[in-house]
């Protein structure tokens, strides 16, 4: 439907938004490692 593709659309926008502003590193398989690098 309509509203379900515009919702998918919005979902995606925010999060490539989200993937540019954060500019996160590419996910470890380690935890650890990921928590140390999001606290910074």
């Amino acid at each position: 439907s309509p509203n379900a593709n515009t919702w998918l659309n919005q979902a995606n926008i925010i999060k490539n938004k989200a993937k540019r502003e954060n500019r996160l590193p590419p996910p470890t398989r380690n935890p650890v490692i990921i928590n140390n690098r999001l606290a910074g």
